[in-house]
This record gives structure tokens, C-alpha cells and sequence, in this order.
């Protein structure tokens, strides 16, 4: 295996370190940025590891978060700073396996180059034990294809595609998003924005907002969304930007989980109801409450039901309602 490979690999096994929490923990899927490996007009592969003519010049990543999934639309411009045509093959990480961790497939995944929707082919890959060919460590599989770089243009590259949302044991959620692939590419990179979309699913009281991975980017909370800027920007090659979240919905809330956040964030008694009348309002709860229905008819999920019901709610969503009225009472 060369040594671009085996680096790709490392690299991998430090990202899904990082963020395997447990043996519970579901790691969902795991999205990231294009990674080159460049080879010559004849097709043979080369033995470098990073693009020194093609620059990434600019990223944007829009990921809307579903309540039981997420989109991804992923824009890269490339520039080749050379005078020649560069060929590259690039890849995208798709899902990655070992024996205590696995991320789910991507679905639906989709590539135009210029406007152009063009097909792509899987490249498993496995990691062995050192000494022991039997004995696969861990496999990465992801998508590839062969992409030319013209001299001195500008080439844009876009992605769509479904992933699962992951989740810890005491009922976060999360979604990860792998920047350090980005480092094969001539650096720094110009501008880039990710921005992970919740606008959909729930407000931002929801949000965890003392975690996001283990970048040294600084995210931008706001009502419907968390966003990354950067400019001038080289990732380091196990870097991932990640969203944290209670999915009261999805997965049990263990009380202590949620009470230190809660404890942490250091809402207010109102912010408190809110989030308690959320999980009411996302089930069509007709507000009687003029400021709340007008609050509540902002968001984009919110229609009102005027046979709502409490049976409509799980038994999770209950759980986090009750969890939530006793740490109210507790405050002034």
C-alpha cells in the first residue's frame, strides 16, 4: 500500500477515535471534504500525498438536519495555480469500519463537476495488523473518480447527499463533518463555511453549544443554525467539526444528562418553557398564548393541530417534558 494510503488510513483511525465515546455510541454518518491523490497523463499514480497545483480557493457545506436524518450540499471551488492540465483522482469519505466502530453509508450520493452529474466508482481499502494479513485492522470505503484540473481555471465541484444522524447513550446527538481531508490539497484553503442547519428539527436551546469537535474553528450560534467561517485556513489532518444536540425525540434523555446542560448553559426559567412548550409545538399544540403562537409560528416545522392530543407525544419526548417542569420549578 503506498504511503498516501496508509497516511488516508491513520488518519481515519484518529478521526473515529476521537469521537467514539463508548460502545453505545452510534456514530450515524460521517461526511467530509474532497481529498486528492494525483497521478500523470498516462494514468500511473504518483507517490505524493498532497496536490501542490490545485488549491482549494472555497468550500461551502449547507447540511439541514431531518429528525431522522441529514442533507448535505457541498460546494468546492478548485483553482489549478499551474500552466499545465492536472489530473486528479479524488475521493469522498463514505463509511468507515473497525472492530468497535462503524459509520453508517452515505445515501444518495451525487456528483456534477462544472454542472456536469458524473458517476463514480467504491474503493474499500482495509488496514492490517502489523505482520498479519489476515487480520484486517479496519476498512474505509469511499467514493471516487478521475477529475482533470485545467491550467489557470477555476473548477466547481458539488456533492449532495442523505447521512444518519449519530447519537451518544445519554441522548445527544451529533453530526460530523471530516475538514482534515482538505489538508491534500494545496493550503490554505481561502474561505469555507459550514453551516449546520437545525431550522427544521428544533430551536437552538437544543443545541449543546460548549462542543464541537476538535477544531480550532470558533462556530456562530444562531436561532436556526450553527456556523464555521473561516479564510486563509489550513486544517490539521484529523480535524472534524461536529454539532451537538438533545434528540429528545429519538433516544432516551437520561436526567442527569440533561440537567447538566441545563445546569451549564445557564438558561432562564422562560428559556426553560420554551423548550418544554417546543416539544408540545412540534406536534401542532394550539398556543392560547398570543406571543407564543406567534413565536411558534415562525418556525418553519411548526403547524397547528387543533386535534392534538397527548398520545401524539413518545415516550421520550414525555420523559424530557417532565425532566424539564421539575428543573423549572427549581428556579426563580
Amino acid at each position: 500500500m503506498n504511503y498516501f494510503c496508509l497516511r488516508t488510513y491513520l488518519l481515519v483511525l484518529i478521526i473515529f477515535t476521537k469521537i467514539s465515546y463508548s460502545n453505545d455510541t452510534y456514530l450515524g454518518s460521517v461526511g467530509g471534504n474532497l481529498f486528492s491523490k494525483n497521478y500523470d497523463v498516462y494514468g500511473i499514480f504518483l507517490s505524493k500525498s498532497r496536490s501542490t497545483s490545485v488549491q482549494l480557493i472555497k468550500e461551502k457545506i449547507h447540511i439541514i438536519i431531518l429528525r431522522d436524518s441529514f442533507i448535505a450540499y457541498c460546494k468546492f471551488w478548485f483553482y489549478n495555480i499551474s500552466d499545465s492540465l492536472q489530473r486528479v483522482y479524488v475521493g469522498f469519505p463514505n463509511n468507515y469500519q473497525d472492530f468497535v466502530a462503524t459509520t453508517s453509508p452515505l445515501r444518495n450520493f451525487k456528483v456534477w463537476v462544472n454542472g456536469k452529474e458524473i458517476k463514480t466508482e467504491k474503493w474499500k481499502e482495509r488496514i492490517y495488523w502489523e505482520g498479519d494479513s489476515l487480520k484486517p485492522y479496519f476498512s474505509k470505503i469511499w467514493f471516487a473518480w478521475k477529475n482533470d484540473f485545467p491550467a489557470k481555471e477555476t473548477t466547481l465541484i458539488e456533492n449532495r447527499y442523505t447521512g444518519s444522524l449519530g447519537q451518544l447513550p445519554d441522548g445527544i446527538g451529533f453530526i460530523s463533518y471530516v475538514l482534515g481531508t482538505g489538508a491534500t490539497w494545496k493550503l490554505p484553503i481561502l474561505e469555507g463555511k459550514i453551516i449546520f442547519d437545525h431550522s427544521n428539527v428544533f430551536s437552538s436551546y437544543f443545541v449543546i453549544k460548549d462542543r464541537w469537535g476538535n477544531t480550532n474553528l470558533k462556530p456562530c450560534f444562531y436561532s436556526d443554525s450553527v456556523v464555521f467561517s473561516f479564510q486563509n485556513y489550513i486544517p490539521t489532518e484529523n480535524e472534524v467539526v461536529q454539532i451537538y444536540f438533545i434528540m429528545y425525540w429519538f433516544i432516551p434523555i437520561t436526567p442527569d444528562g440533561i440537567i447538566k446542560y441545563l445546569e451549564k448553559a445557564r438558561l432562564s426559567k422562560k428559556e426553560i418553557q420554551l423548550m418544554r412548550y417546543e416539544i408540545l409545538a412540534y406536534h401542532g399544540y394550539p398556543f392560547k398564548n398570543e406571543k407564543l403562537r406567534k413565536y411558534f409560528a415562525s418556525k418553519k416545522w411548526y403547524k397547528e393541530n387543533p386535534l392534538f392530543n397527548k398520545h401524539l407525544l413518545n415516550e421520550y419526548e414525555n420523559t424530557t417534558i417532565r425532566i424539564l417542569l421539575e428543573f423549572e420549578k427549581k428556579l426563580k
